[in-house]
Protein backbone atom coordinates (compact mmCIF):
# COMPACT_ATOMS: atom_id res chain seq x y z
CA UNK A 1 0.00 0.00 0.00
CA UNK A 2 1.38 3.71 -0.73
CA UNK A 3 -0.78 5.77 1.40
CA UNK A 4 -3.21 5.27 3.91
CA UNK A 5 -5.19 8.32 5.07
CA UNK A 6 -6.59 8.81 8.52
CA UNK A 7 -9.17 11.43 9.37
CA UNK A 8 -7.37 12.80 12.42
CA UNK A 9 -5.06 11.31 14.76
CA UNK A 10 -3.97 8.04 13.44
CA UNK A 11 0.08 7.12 11.80
CA UNK A 12 -0.71 7.40 7.99
CA UNK A 13 1.02 5.49 5.46
CA UNK A 14 4.40 3.81 4.14
CA UNK A 15 6.71 6.24 3.65
CA UNK A 16 10.11 7.86 3.43
CA UNK A 17 11.63 11.58 2.82
CA UNK A 18 14.88 10.79 3.07
CA UNK A 19 15.00 8.17 0.15
CA UNK A 20 17.74 8.11 -2.53
CA UNK A 21 18.66 7.10 -5.66
CA UNK A 22 21.82 5.70 -7.27
CA UNK A 23 22.77 4.53 -10.89
CA UNK A 24 24.57 1.50 -11.48
CA UNK A 25 26.67 1.63 -14.62
CA UNK A 26 29.51 0.35 -15.88
CA UNK A 27 32.66 3.34 -16.13
CA UNK A 28 35.26 1.08 -15.96
CA UNK A 29 34.64 -0.70 -19.24
CA UNK A 30 35.23 -3.92 -17.17
CA UNK A 31 34.62 -7.37 -18.26
CA UNK A 32 33.71 -9.71 -15.00
CA UNK A 33 31.39 -11.21 -13.28
CA UNK A 34 30.87 -9.26 -9.96
CA UNK A 35 30.38 -4.90 -10.14
CA UNK A 36 30.80 -3.58 -7.00
CA UNK A 37 30.84 -0.46 -4.90
CA UNK A 38 33.18 2.23 -7.03
CA UNK A 39 32.97 -0.21 -10.26
CA UNK A 40 29.65 0.64 -10.70
CA UNK A 41 30.01 4.71 -10.59
CA UNK A 42 32.48 6.92 -8.75
CA UNK A 43 29.14 8.43 -6.78
CA UNK A 44 28.48 4.23 -5.83
CA UNK A 45 28.40 3.84 -2.43
CA UNK A 46 30.40 0.71 -1.05
CA UNK A 47 27.93 -2.35 -0.37
CA UNK A 48 26.50 -2.14 -3.47
CA UNK A 49 27.37 -5.10 -5.86
CA UNK A 50 25.88 -6.62 -9.63
CA UNK A 51 26.69 -10.18 -10.42
CA UNK A 52 26.00 -12.11 -13.16
CA UNK A 53 24.37 -15.68 -11.78
CA UNK A 54 25.81 -17.24 -15.00
CA UNK A 55 28.98 -18.38 -13.72
CA UNK A 56 30.53 -18.43 -17.47
CA UNK A 57 29.13 -14.91 -17.95
CA UNK A 58 30.00 -11.03 -17.49
CA UNK A 59 29.20 -8.10 -17.21
CA UNK A 60 30.18 -6.09 -19.64
CA UNK A 61 29.80 -2.31 -20.99
CA UNK A 62 27.94 -0.85 -24.02
CA UNK A 63 28.30 2.54 -24.54
CA UNK A 64 27.35 6.09 -22.79
CA UNK A 65 23.68 7.14 -21.99
CA UNK A 66 22.34 10.33 -21.56
CA UNK A 67 20.20 10.27 -18.63
CA UNK A 68 18.80 13.67 -17.46
CA UNK A 69 21.95 15.58 -18.67
CA UNK A 70 24.91 13.13 -17.23
CA UNK A 71 26.91 10.43 -19.11
CA UNK A 72 26.70 7.09 -17.91
CA UNK A 73 28.88 3.94 -19.29
CA UNK A 74 25.79 1.47 -19.82
CA UNK A 75 25.98 -2.64 -18.59
CA UNK A 76 25.83 -5.18 -21.29
CA UNK A 77 23.91 -8.11 -20.22
CA UNK A 78 24.56 -11.60 -21.18
CA UNK A 79 20.96 -12.60 -22.87
CA UNK A 80 18.61 -14.45 -20.93
CA UNK A 81 20.70 -14.59 -17.82
CA UNK A 82 19.64 -13.64 -14.18
CA UNK A 83 21.49 -11.20 -12.37
CA UNK A 84 21.89 -10.02 -8.49
CA UNK A 85 21.82 -6.56 -7.41
CA UNK A 86 22.57 -6.15 -3.46
CA UNK A 87 22.57 -3.22 -0.93
CA UNK A 88 24.48 -2.29 1.76
CA UNK A 89 23.49 -3.55 4.79
CA UNK A 90 20.73 -1.74 6.48
CA UNK A 91 19.42 -0.86 3.30
CA UNK A 92 16.41 -2.08 1.11
CA UNK A 93 15.57 -0.89 -2.93
CA UNK A 94 11.87 0.12 -3.16
CA UNK A 95 12.03 0.49 -7.13
CA UNK A 96 14.64 -0.01 -10.02
CA UNK A 97 13.92 2.01 -13.43
CA UNK A 98 16.05 0.51 -16.37
CA UNK A 99 17.65 2.51 -18.75
CA UNK A 100 17.63 0.13 -21.82
CA UNK A 101 18.73 0.24 -25.45
CA UNK A 102 19.03 -3.52 -27.43
CA UNK A 103 22.30 -4.53 -28.84
CA UNK A 104 21.20 -4.29 -32.46
CA UNK A 105 20.59 -1.56 -35.26
CA UNK A 106 17.21 -2.36 -36.00
CA UNK A 107 14.42 -4.38 -35.48
CA UNK A 108 14.18 -8.10 -35.12
CA UNK A 109 12.00 -10.87 -34.75
CA UNK A 110 13.28 -11.88 -30.91
CA UNK A 111 11.22 -8.93 -29.09
CA UNK A 112 13.74 -8.62 -25.76
CA UNK A 113 11.59 -7.40 -22.41
CA UNK A 114 12.25 -7.69 -18.85
CA UNK A 115 10.90 -11.47 -18.08
CA UNK A 116 11.69 -11.25 -14.09
CA UNK A 117 12.29 -8.72 -11.85
CA UNK A 118 12.54 -8.92 -8.28
CA UNK A 119 10.99 -12.33 -8.48
CA UNK A 120 7.95 -11.38 -10.13
CA UNK A 121 8.04 -12.95 -14.11
CA UNK A 122 6.42 -11.31 -16.90
CA UNK A 123 5.33 -12.30 -20.02
CA UNK A 124 5.53 -10.79 -23.50
CA UNK A 125 1.33 -10.03 -23.15
CA UNK A 126 1.45 -8.81 -19.45
CA UNK A 127 5.19 -7.16 -19.45
CA UNK A 128 5.06 -3.34 -19.19
CA UNK A 129 6.59 -2.47 -22.74
CA UNK A 130 9.07 -4.33 -24.24
CA UNK A 131 12.38 -2.78 -25.40
CA UNK A 132 11.88 -0.45 -28.36
CA UNK A 133 15.12 1.58 -28.53
CA UNK A 134 17.62 0.22 -30.86
CA UNK A 135 20.88 1.51 -30.03
CA UNK A 136 19.71 5.18 -29.75
CA UNK A 137 21.94 6.01 -26.65
CA UNK A 138 20.77 9.49 -26.74
CA UNK A 139 17.00 7.83 -25.94
CA UNK A 140 17.01 5.18 -23.67
CA UNK A 141 13.60 2.88 -23.55
CA UNK A 142 12.91 3.54 -19.59
CA UNK A 143 10.77 1.01 -17.83
CA UNK A 144 10.48 1.05 -13.90
CA UNK A 145 9.21 -1.44 -11.42
CA UNK A 146 8.30 -1.67 -8.23
CA UNK A 147 10.97 -3.34 -5.42
CA UNK A 148 8.99 -4.31 -2.11
CA UNK A 149 12.04 -3.24 -0.04
CA UNK A 150 14.37 -6.07 -0.77
CA UNK A 151 17.89 -5.63 0.11
CA UNK A 152 19.03 -8.13 -2.62
CA UNK A 153 16.71 -8.45 -5.28
CA UNK A 154 17.17 -9.97 -9.40
CA UNK A 155 16.51 -9.61 -12.92
CA UNK A 156 16.86 -10.75 -16.51
CA UNK A 157 15.51 -10.05 -19.96
CA UNK A 158 14.63 -12.33 -22.79
CA UNK A 159 15.00 -11.79 -26.34
CA UNK A 160 18.48 -9.70 -27.88
CA UNK A 161 21.12 -8.86 -25.70
CA UNK A 162 20.43 -5.35 -24.02
CA UNK A 163 22.81 -2.22 -23.14
CA UNK A 164 21.36 -0.87 -19.48
CA UNK A 165 21.90 1.33 -17.11
CA UNK A 166 19.69 1.00 -13.43
CA UNK A 167 18.43 3.72 -11.74
CA UNK A 168 17.97 2.01 -7.59
CA UNK A 169 15.76 3.80 -5.30
CA UNK A 170 16.44 2.98 -1.84
CA UNK A 171 15.90 3.88 2.14
CA UNK A 172 17.29 2.62 5.26
CA UNK A 173 15.08 -0.77 6.38
CA UNK A 174 12.39 0.26 8.71
CA UNK A 175 11.58 3.34 7.41
CA UNK A 176 8.23 2.54 6.93
CA UNK A 177 7.17 4.64 9.81
CA UNK A 178 5.65 7.57 9.67
CA UNK A 179 7.26 10.47 10.22
CA UNK A 180 6.91 11.61 14.29
CA UNK A 181 3.79 12.66 15.25
CA UNK A 182 2.33 12.21 11.63
CA UNK A 183 -1.55 12.91 11.34
CA UNK A 184 -2.00 12.46 7.50
CA UNK A 185 0.42 11.58 4.37
CA UNK A 186 0.45 11.08 0.55
CA UNK A 187 3.63 10.04 -1.03
CA UNK A 188 2.77 10.88 -5.13
CA UNK A 189 6.80 9.65 -5.85
CA UNK A 190 5.19 5.36 -5.68
CA UNK A 191 2.48 4.95 -8.02
CA UNK A 192 1.31 1.76 -7.57
CA UNK A 193 0.78 -0.53 -10.59
CA UNK A 194 -2.82 -0.84 -9.64
CA UNK A 195 -3.10 2.84 -10.17
CA UNK A 196 -1.12 2.60 -13.23
CA UNK A 197 -3.05 0.38 -14.83
CA UNK A 198 -6.46 2.22 -14.17
CA UNK A 199 -4.76 5.36 -15.37
CA UNK A 200 -4.19 3.59 -18.69
CA UNK A 201 -7.60 2.25 -18.41
CA UNK A 202 -9.61 5.13 -17.75
CA UNK A 203 -11.09 6.77 -20.38
CA UNK A 204 -10.77 10.43 -18.53
CA UNK A 205 -6.71 10.12 -18.03
CA UNK A 206 -4.61 10.33 -21.53
CA UNK A 207 -0.78 9.94 -22.60
CA UNK A 208 -1.99 12.50 -24.57
CA UNK A 209 -0.51 16.40 -23.35
CA UNK A 210 -2.71 18.17 -25.73
CA UNK A 211 -6.32 17.71 -27.00
CA UNK A 212 -5.21 18.76 -30.35
CA UNK A 213 -2.62 15.93 -30.92
CA UNK A 214 -3.48 12.10 -31.50
CA UNK A 215 -0.87 10.80 -30.53
CA UNK A 216 1.76 10.50 -26.89
CA UNK A 217 4.90 11.87 -27.40
CA UNK A 218 7.70 9.05 -26.84
CA UNK A 219 8.61 10.47 -23.15
CA UNK A 220 4.93 10.29 -22.32
CA UNK A 221 3.59 7.38 -23.67
CA UNK A 222 2.56 5.23 -20.26
CA UNK A 223 4.71 7.70 -18.41
CA UNK A 224 2.74 10.71 -17.72
CA UNK A 225 -1.36 10.90 -17.70
CA UNK A 226 -3.49 14.28 -18.25
CA UNK A 227 -6.59 14.22 -16.51
CA UNK A 228 -9.03 14.96 -20.26
CA UNK A 229 -11.66 16.39 -18.56
CA UNK A 230 -11.71 18.06 -14.83
CA UNK A 231 -15.86 17.76 -14.36
CA UNK A 232 -15.01 13.87 -14.97
CA UNK A 233 -13.94 10.88 -12.76
CA UNK A 234 -14.45 12.28 -9.09
CA UNK A 235 -16.94 10.29 -7.07
CA UNK A 236 -19.42 11.95 -4.88
CA UNK A 237 -17.03 12.77 -1.83
CA UNK A 238 -14.52 14.40 -5.01
CA UNK A 239 -12.01 11.99 -4.79
CA UNK A 240 -10.00 11.22 -7.76
CA UNK A 241 -10.96 8.19 -10.06
CA UNK A 242 -9.04 6.50 -12.66
CA UNK A 243 -11.26 3.38 -14.81
CA UNK A 244 -13.95 4.39 -12.36
CA UNK A 245 -11.93 3.34 -9.23
CA UNK A 246 -10.39 6.34 -6.58
CA UNK A 247 -6.85 6.68 -6.90
CA UNK A 248 -5.05 5.14 -3.59
CA UNK A 249 -2.38 7.46 -3.19
CA UNK A 250 -5.06 11.01 -3.95
CA UNK A 251 -7.54 9.24 -1.53
CA UNK A 252 -8.62 11.64 1.22
CA UNK A 253 -7.82 15.03 -0.59
CA UNK A 254 -10.53 16.68 -2.28
CA UNK A 255 -10.08 18.04 -5.44
CA UNK A 256 -12.05 20.85 -6.43
CA UNK A 257 -10.76 22.15 -10.29
CA UNK A 258 -14.45 22.36 -12.55
CA UNK A 259 -12.65 24.77 -15.00
CA UNK A 260 -9.58 23.40 -16.46
CA UNK A 261 -9.71 20.30 -19.04
CA UNK A 262 -5.79 18.22 -18.84
CA UNK A 263 -4.77 21.12 -16.23
CA UNK A 264 -3.80 18.09 -13.95
CA UNK A 265 -1.47 15.27 -14.94
CA UNK A 266 0.03 12.30 -13.05
CA UNK A 267 3.79 11.56 -13.56
CA UNK A 268 4.57 7.61 -13.43
CA UNK A 269 7.83 8.34 -14.95
CA UNK A 270 8.45 11.35 -16.25
CA UNK A 271 12.17 12.88 -15.42
CA UNK A 272 12.77 15.85 -17.29
CA UNK A 273 10.81 17.73 -20.35
CA UNK A 274 12.09 20.43 -22.13
CA UNK A 275 11.26 23.26 -19.83
CA UNK A 276 13.56 21.42 -17.00
CA UNK A 277 15.19 18.65 -15.25
CA UNK A 278 13.48 17.71 -12.67
CA UNK A 279 13.80 16.33 -9.12
CA UNK A 280 12.25 12.67 -9.75
CA UNK A 281 10.41 11.46 -12.04
CA UNK A 282 7.11 10.54 -10.24
CA UNK A 283 5.00 13.53 -8.92
CA UNK A 284 1.42 15.16 -8.92
CA UNK A 285 1.41 17.84 -11.79
CA UNK A 286 -0.75 20.55 -11.10
CA UNK A 287 -0.76 22.42 -14.68
CA UNK A 288 -2.69 25.26 -14.36
CA UNK A 289 -3.04 28.62 -12.26
CA UNK A 290 -6.80 28.38 -12.67
CA UNK A 291 -9.46 26.74 -10.92
CA UNK A 292 -7.16 23.96 -9.94
CA UNK A 293 -6.63 23.00 -6.33
CA UNK A 294 -6.69 20.45 -3.60
CA UNK A 295 -8.65 20.52 -0.04
CA UNK A 296 -6.73 18.75 3.09
CA UNK A 297 -10.22 18.42 5.28
CA UNK A 298 -9.87 18.28 8.99
CA UNK A 299 -6.12 19.60 9.31
CA UNK A 300 -6.35 20.65 13.57
CA UNK A 301 -5.05 24.02 14.49
CA UNK A 302 -1.44 24.20 15.27
CA UNK A 303 -0.86 21.42 12.81
CA UNK A 304 2.51 21.58 10.39
CA UNK A 305 2.20 20.39 7.06
CA UNK A 306 5.15 20.24 4.85
CA UNK A 307 5.18 19.32 1.27
CA UNK A 308 8.14 18.59 -1.15
CA UNK A 309 7.56 21.18 -4.15
CA UNK A 310 9.59 22.40 -7.63
CA UNK A 311 8.07 24.57 -10.83
CA UNK A 312 7.38 23.22 -13.84
CA UNK A 313 9.82 25.40 -15.70
CA UNK A 314 13.09 25.97 -13.85
CA UNK A 315 13.37 29.33 -14.71
CA UNK A 316 10.02 30.74 -13.43
CA UNK A 317 9.46 30.67 -9.63
CA UNK A 318 5.93 28.22 -9.44
CA UNK A 319 4.94 26.64 -6.18
CA UNK A 320 1.73 26.66 -3.76
CA UNK A 321 -0.17 28.87 -1.78
CA UNK A 322 -1.95 27.29 1.26
CA UNK A 323 -4.92 28.90 3.21
CA UNK A 324 -7.44 28.52 5.69
CA UNK A 325 -10.63 30.59 4.35
CA UNK A 326 -9.51 34.47 3.04
CA UNK A 327 -6.50 33.62 5.46
CA UNK A 328 -3.00 32.74 3.65
CA UNK A 329 -0.71 30.32 5.73
CA UNK A 330 2.53 31.32 6.87
CA UNK A 331 5.73 29.30 7.62
CA UNK A 332 6.33 28.11 11.41
CA UNK A 333 8.53 31.20 12.22
CA UNK A 334 5.53 33.41 10.80
CA UNK A 335 7.49 34.10 7.38
CA UNK A 336 5.73 34.03 3.78
CA UNK A 337 6.51 30.76 2.18
CA UNK A 338 8.76 31.65 -0.81
CA UNK A 339 7.12 30.17 -4.38
CA UNK A 340 10.21 27.90 -5.06
CA UNK A 341 11.96 27.49 -8.53
CA UNK A 342 13.71 23.99 -8.18
CA UNK A 343 12.92 21.14 -5.80
CA UNK A 344 12.64 22.76 -2.64
CA UNK A 345 10.49 20.84 1.16
CA UNK A 346 8.15 23.82 2.54
CA UNK A 347 6.51 23.99 5.70
CA UNK A 348 3.05 26.27 6.45
CA UNK A 349 1.57 25.75 10.05
CA UNK A 350 -2.10 26.33 10.85
CA UNK A 351 -2.58 28.76 12.84
CA UNK A 352 -3.41 27.67 16.51
CA UNK A 353 -5.76 29.86 17.76
CA UNK A 354 -8.44 28.76 14.98
CA UNK A 355 -11.42 26.44 14.20
CA UNK A 356 -10.29 22.91 15.90
CA UNK A 357 -10.31 21.28 12.63
CA UNK A 358 -9.57 23.36 9.25
CA UNK A 359 -9.96 22.61 5.77
CA UNK A 360 -6.95 23.70 4.26
CA UNK A 361 -6.73 24.28 0.32
CA UNK A 362 -3.89 23.76 -1.54
CA UNK A 363 -3.77 26.47 -4.77
CA UNK A 364 -0.96 26.24 -7.05
CA UNK A 365 0.48 29.74 -8.52
CA UNK A 366 0.81 27.93 -12.25
CA UNK A 367 2.59 24.58 -13.28
CA UNK A 368 4.27 22.77 -10.73
CA UNK A 369 5.01 19.30 -8.98
CA UNK A 370 4.08 18.17 -5.60
CA UNK A 371 5.90 15.19 -4.95
CA UNK A 372 4.82 14.62 -0.62
CA UNK A 373 2.70 16.11 2.05
CA UNK A 374 2.99 15.52 5.26
CA UNK A 375 0.41 16.83 8.07
CA UNK A 376 2.07 16.46 11.53
CA UNK A 377 1.14 17.84 15.39
CA UNK A 378 3.28 21.17 16.29
CA UNK A 379 3.45 22.49 19.56
CA UNK A 380 0.23 24.62 19.20
CA UNK A 381 -1.68 21.55 17.70
CA UNK A 382 -4.85 21.19 19.36
CA UNK A 383 -5.01 17.82 21.01
CA UNK A 384 -7.54 15.32 19.86
CA UNK A 385 -7.36 13.66 23.02
CA UNK A 386 -8.48 16.72 24.77
CA UNK A 387 -11.36 17.53 22.60
CA UNK A 388 -14.70 17.53 24.25
CA UNK A 389 -16.81 14.95 22.74
CA UNK A 390 -20.43 15.42 21.86
CA UNK A 391 -22.29 12.70 23.30
CA UNK A 392 -25.00 13.31 20.68
CA UNK A 393 -23.06 13.63 18.36
CA UNK A 394 -23.80 10.43 15.56
CA UNK A 395 -20.97 7.98 15.84
CA UNK A 396 -19.03 7.00 12.26
CA UNK A 397 -16.25 4.66 11.35
CA UNK A 398 -13.59 4.24 8.31
CA UNK A 399 -11.14 1.87 7.64
CA UNK A 400 -7.33 3.04 8.08
CA UNK A 401 -8.02 4.05 4.60
CA UNK A 402 -10.57 6.78 5.29
CA UNK A 403 -13.13 4.88 3.70
CA UNK A 404 -16.45 5.12 5.93
CA UNK A 405 -17.43 1.85 7.01
CA UNK A 406 -21.10 1.18 7.56
CA UNK A 407 -20.83 -1.78 9.80
CA UNK A 408 -17.31 -2.75 11.08
CA UNK A 409 -16.02 -5.85 12.21
CA UNK A 410 -12.80 -7.68 13.15
CA UNK A 411 -9.97 -5.17 13.07
CA UNK A 412 -8.90 -1.48 13.56
CA UNK A 413 -10.94 0.92 12.43
CA UNK A 414 -11.26 5.54 13.17
CA UNK A 415 -14.08 5.42 15.25
CA UNK A 416 -15.52 9.63 15.06
CA UNK A 417 -17.74 11.43 17.33
CA UNK A 418 -18.17 14.87 16.82
CA UNK A 419 -14.48 16.69 16.67
CA UNK A 420 -12.95 13.70 18.18
CA UNK A 421 -11.17 10.23 16.30
CA UNK A 422 -9.64 7.43 17.88
CA UNK A 423 -8.30 4.10 16.46
CA UNK A 424 -10.05 1.24 17.59
CA UNK A 425 -10.29 -2.10 17.68
CA UNK A 426 -13.86 -3.67 16.58
CA UNK A 427 -14.00 -7.54 17.80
Amino acid sequence: MKKTFTLMAMAAMTFSLSAETVYLANPGKLKQNVLSGTELGTDVPEGFSMQCMNPEKNLESGNEFTINGTNYRAIKFSNGAENTVTLPEGYVATKVTFYTTINKDAATERPCYWAEVAGTTYTLDDNNGIIDSFKNYENPNIQSFDIPNLNVFTFKNTGEQPFSVLEITYKEAGEDEEPAGALMAWDFTKWSDATVANLKAGANWSDIEKAADTEPTEASKDNCFWQVSCTEGLNADKYLTANDVVIEELEGLVYTNEKSNRSLAIAVNYPSTSLGTYHGPAYLWLGSKEINYFIIPNVPAGATIKMGVESHKSSDARGVVLSVGEETLNAPNGEAVAVPTTYTEQEWLVPADGATLNDVQIKNTNGCHIYFITVTEGSGTTAVDNIAIDENAPVEYYNLQGVRVANPENGFYIKRQGNKAEKVLVK
